[in-house]
This record gives structure tokens, sequence and C-alpha cells, in this order.
């Protein structure tokens, strides 16, 4: 193919590409000149309704969730979050499916607290509000037999593996599991 041949060819494809918007925009003119202002409407579904996030103390918590429509078309709006702890990647979105990434931070909450909150999608298919509970837990040991967050736990893994609880009360990382216990249980410890 010649240059001037090349030219020629992208000039009719664009040509064609404009005929087919055109009648697209007729179809929709003559659709609305007949009173029929319609527009199908995105059949919106999310992949959790209800998020749990169990975090660790002072941690930084990364989840996300799907936001999908069951027909071809995109959904496109906004993601916002009733609490100030969770800081999404982007806020706005369009696509199908589409991933709404997101993290929580935990910084300065003690063990126990817990906070419900939601988030707010508003878009082409509707306002939508998925609930999330964020629990802050203790801090943990993972063994073999689970995790080892008190000293209940840790005396369930003496009786069941008593090389592994012995293992785990030498190591520097118990302390995190003393912390909060009676600061009686601390003191002996620290005698040993």
């Amino acid at each position: 193919m010649t240059g001037n041949n090349v030219i020629i060819s992208i000039i009719v494809y664009l040509i064609k590409n404009a005929m087919q918007e055109v009648e697209g925009l007729k179809n929709k003119i003559k659709r609305f000149s007949n009173g029929d202002f319609s527009k199908e409407q995105p059949d919106v579904r999310f992949s959790e309704t209800n998020l749990v996030l169990l975090i660790g103390e002072g941690e930084t918590f990364q989840g996300n969730f799907t936001i999908e429509n069951r027909k071809e078309a995109p959904v496109r709006g906004l993601v916002y979050s009733s609490s100030f702890r969770i800081h999404l990647k982007e806020s706005g979105f369009e696509g199908n499916p589409v991933v709404i990434s997101f993290t929580y931070d935990a910084e300065g909450l003690e063990p126990g607290y817990v906070e419900n909150g939601t988030f707010t999608v508003v878009c082409n298919g509707g306002e939508y509000e998925l609930s999330f509970t964020a629990v802050i837990e203790r801090p943990y040991l993972m063994t073999s037999h689970g995790k080892v967050q008190n000293m209940k736990d840790f005396k369930l893994l003496a009786m069941k593996d008593f090389l592994e609880a012995r293992r785990l009360f030498r190591s520097m990382s118990f302390y995190e599991i003393l912390r909060y216990e009676n600061p009686r249980v601390v003191a002996l410890y620290n005698n040993m």
C-alpha cells in the first residue's frame, strides 16, 4: 500500500465511524420526539453487602468489594464512607465489573473497639449503602493449633502441645499476649 492509499483508508474508516455515530444520534432524537425518554437502568449487584473487618491493634486493614451490572453496560458513580478512618483508593468509578479498594487505619485504637459504618455508592443504577463493622482485635500469635490471644488460649495450647507452648513462652513475641494480662502475671513472667 502506498502512503496515499493508507491515508484514504484512514479517512474512509473515520467517515464510517462518524456516520454510525450520527445514525445513533438520529435514532435517539427520533425516540425523544416520540416521547420515549426511558433509559435502561443498570442492574447493580455487590460482591458483599455487609463487610466485617477484623483488624489487629495499630494495623492498617486493606480490603475491597466489587460492583457489577448484570447487564452489559458499564456502571458509573462515586463511593464515600461514613468513617474518617476509611481511605478509598479512588472515589469515582466506571466499568463493569469495578473493584473498589480501601484501607482502614486502626492506629490509636484499643482492642475491643468496634465501629459500625457504611459505604455509600451513588451510581447510574441508584444509591446504595453497604454496611461495615470494624473490630479491633487483641494481638495474637498463630500456632499450629490456632490463635493464642490470652493466657487462657496459652493454657489450652500447653495442654495440647507442650513443646510448642514452651517455644512460644520463650519467644520475644510472647510479650504481645502478656500486654493485656493482669500486671501480676506480667511481673511473674519478667522474674523468670
